[in-house]
This record gives C-alpha cells, sequence and structure tokens, in this order.
C-alpha cells in the first residue's frame, strides 16, 4: 500500500526539528517537511558536502561529468545503499537524471556476484533510479569509446523531466540497450 499512499503521523513539524549534528535526526526533519509541503521542499537541495568519491576511476569519471557542465554528486544514498555517482537533473532541483555505477569500491565489497550484479540495481531502479553502469577496464584501455557512450547515457537523461524518466518502462533510450549489447558482448566466452 506504501507504493500507493503513505500517512505520516506525528506529534511535532519538521520545522520543529532544530537542526544537528545527528544525520538521522537531519533525514527525519526533511522527511516530515516533505511529507508536510510536497515535492517543492526538495527544491531546498541539500547536497552532502563531504560525500567523497570511493576510488580514482570515480574521480575520472566524476571530472568528466564536471568538464561537461554537468553537477555530479559522489555517493548518493545512505548506508550501503549508495549508488557512486548521482548526475543531477540541470532543470528539477533536488532531482537526480541518472545513477552511474562504477565497478569501484561499492562493486568490489560485494560478497556475491548476485548482491553485485542483479539485487542492488534491482532495489535502484524500484526506487526510481535510471543506472548506467561504467567497467573500469572500458574506461581505461578504452576512454575515447567509453566516454561515448556516456556522454550517449546523460544527455537523453537530463532532456527528460524527472517524473517522465521514473514512468518510463524497460530501456527508453538506444543507448541503454546498446549498453546492454556491450555488457553481453563483455561476457560471452571467446572461441578459442
Amino acid at each position: 500500500m506504501a507504493r500507493f499512499r503513505m500517512e505520516v503521523v506525528a506529534s511535532f513539524r519538521g520545522g520543529g526539528l532544530a537542526d544537528s549534528a545527528n544525520e538521522s535526526v537531519q533525514h527525519l526533519k526533511r522527511y516530515l517537511e516533505y511529507a508536510e509541503n510536497g515535492s517543492a521542499i526538495l527544491a531546498e537541495d541539500v547536497m552532502q558536502g563531504d560525500a567523497e568519491p570511493d576510488s580514482p576511476f570515480e574521480e575520472s569519471v566524476l571530472q568528466v561529468l564536471r568538464d561537461w557542465g554537468y553537477q555530479a554528486q559522489p555517493q548518493v544514498g545512505v548506508a550501503g545503499h549508495r549508488t557512486d555517482l548521482g548526475l543531477r537533473h540541470p532543470e528539477f532541483q533536488g532531482s537526480f537524471a541518472r545513477g552511474i555505477e562504477c565497478d569501484g569500491a561499492m562493486y568490489q565489497s560485494s560478497k556475491a556476484a548476485r548482491d553485485r550484479d542483479r539485487l542492488r540495481e534491482q532495489v535502484l531502479a524500484g526506487l526510481g533510479w535510471r543506472l548506467y553502469r561504467i567497467w573500469g577496464t572500458d574506461w581505461y584501455r578504452g576512454r575515447a569509446a567509453a566516454e561515448l557512450r556516456l556522454r550517449e547515457a546523460v544527455e537523453p537523461a537530463v532532456a527528460r523531466s524527472p517524473l517522465a524518466a521514473s514512468a518510463a518502462t524497460g530501456p527508453a533510450e538506444p543507448t541503454a540497450a546498446a549498453g546492454a549489447a556491450h555488457d553481453a558482448q563483455r561476457r560471452r566466452p571467446r572461441a578459442r
């Protein structure tokens, strides 16, 4: 039922909570403000200033996105449920246009391939994230082609409104299919 409607009952309002160094209190405050005011509160856009990329690979991808003029935030999420890079939507403050997954530290720390390759992505997609994955070997061995594929994934994402992106079913842009074909090609055993 929470997928369609959620009711919050509290004896205080979000604005009644003082700002705190405790991150959990800040999240509760923002959630209550969101419940009271709707999505307009998201426009206030609180960035985690202390979030840093987990690896030099993520730093490199982040720098390319910023060089292209996009605003990207590393380590978006909480606890062990973070996407490596969140690409901010340029027209809708408080929204992300796309999540970018790298096979960096978070990917390597998964205990099983199923967690790493299927479950984590499935959970993030269920939360409305449209993900694009970059493989480190592709980034370092064929940088120009990897950057081109990244640009082809980013440009249509920022051209859509966040609502259109979350309402889309299946891969909406041809680059997602191309990325899947590229992934399948990488996994295919080579003939000897």
